[in-house]
């Protein structure tokens, strides 16, 4: 029985400097984010105003590269049209000379 004690204390020191120095560093940690509180404040601020700024830039962007997608699909369904109306009227052409 002294023996199991005995080997619970030997690994648990470890464990507990380590939860110890975990809990100092924390605490390091919360003293100086209370210091930087308001700058830190002030770019997170900035930073948002950055984000939602490109996010704008980029939406105006892609509604415009889908307006012109859409007018080059327009003309080119316009163009294609008057393709098949030209070989129409060639085949038509070719099958009156074909039947002189």
């Amino acid at each position: 029985m002294e023996e199991v004690v005995a080997i619970m204390m030997v690994f648990s020191i470890p464990l507990v400097a380590i939860f110890l120095a975990h809990t100092r560093k924390m605490a390091e940690m919360r003293g100086l984010g209370g210091a930087n509180s308001p700058q830190v404040s002030e770019q997170l601020k900035q930073m948002s105003a950055q984000i939602a700024e490109l996010r704008d830039t980029t939406t105006r962007y892609d509604m415009s590269f889908d307006t012109a997608l859409q007018r080059l699909e327009s003309r080119m369904g316009a163009i294609e049209g008057k393709v098949q109306q030209i070989e129409a009227k060639k085949a038509e052409t070719n099958t009156q000379q074909i039947s002189v």
